[in-house]
């Protein structure tokens, strides 16, 4: 599919015809100097910070001087064009398209029942109509997490749905091994289920016999050499911003931890210090001013 980066102008949205930028990659056969796939956009906007990349734009006529402040967004059209909301992908979440780094990143952020439920906010399919197979699994996934978090979870039930993907559990016998006390383990391989059938294409490759239904299942394996680009990109984007928010709030919390476990000395010190400081820039320096001496009486002069 092929994408627009555009620029909004009044209530109307003007085409920026990347292509043409000096440092556009080109990864694909669209000719358009307007138009690029979703991968090409942030091979372009992960080279630069937003103010750098508006700068390179203005710098090489792609947007004028008026427009420089205006929202930049990735749009493409389906019957009409549809925006990808907050999606454009900066230098600071370059690692983040990295598929292992935001595995790991994720491995780290379940942690936080936050963006587990915020995870399952953004991704959970409404349930009102049929599902593709991604969808079916991902909807399995995410009731299983957010079972989870409500300490309300069937463990056998949680067995046979995850015995027919097995193969991507860093521990293979894990599951023999299920227990509400281990949950983080259950909420990170749940997870490693959700981002590999998210992430990548499936094939199927066999339909095995399972006791625990007594049933069919179609297993599928995950291909690693065909990532599904824009789902990368739309989690890319969304732990990124999880992730910066949290960092943010961190140094926060950690600032004002500071401020208040100062000794008061150390405080008052500080705060002298600082007063000093801003009389010594504000206060200007006297000037010494000559003055003529007037005669003391008495006194006689040759000018008299």
């Amino acid at each position: 599919m092929a994408y627009r980066l555009m620029i909004k102008k009044g209530n109307s949205y003007i085409p920026i015809k990347i292509r043409i930028h000096n440092d556009f990659i080109i990864d694909s056969n669209i000719m358009q100097d307007d138009l690029a796939t979703l991968k090409e956009i942030d091979l372009l906007t992960t080279q630069y910070s937003e103010c750098d990349f508006r700068r390179s734009l203005l710098r090489q006529g792609l947007i004028s001087q008026e427009d420089f402040n205006n929202q930049i967004e990735i749009r493409y059209f389906k019957k009409k064009f549809i925006t990808l909301k907050n999606s454009i992908i900066f230098k600071e979440g370059k690692s983040y398209l990295d598929v292992d780094t935001l595995e790991n990143t994720m491995n780290v952020l379940c942690r936080d029942n936050n963006f587990v439920i915020e995870l399952i906010n953004k991704y959970m399919p409404k349930e009102d109509g049929r599902y593709n197979t991604r969808e079916y699994v991902n909807l399995g996934t995410l009731k299983i997490l957010e079972g989870l978090l409500s300490n309300n979870i069937n463990i056998n039930g949680l067995k046979s749905f995850l015995i027919p993907y097995n193969k991507i559990f860093y521990d293979k016998n894990l599951l023999n091994n299920l227990s509400i006390d281990n949950r983080l383990n259950i909420i990170q391989n749940i997870m490693k289920i959700f981002i590999y059938n998210e992430l990548y294409e499936r094939r199927k490759y066999l339909a095995v016999y399972d006791n625990s239904i007594e049933d069919f299942r179609d297993v599928f394996e995950f291909n690693r050499e065909k990532i599904k680009y824009k789902a990368l990109h739309d989690l890319a984007k969304f732990v990124y911003n999880y992730d910066s928010n949290r960092r943010k709030e961190e140094i926060k919390e950690e600032k004002e931890c500071q401020e208040e476990f100062l000794e008061p000395e150390d405080y008052l010190r500080s705060n002298v210090s600082l007063s000093r400081s801003v009389e010594q820039q504000q206060t200007k320096p006297k000037k010494r001013v000559k003055r003529k001496k007037e005669p003391l009486e008495g006194q006689t002069s040759f000018f008299d």
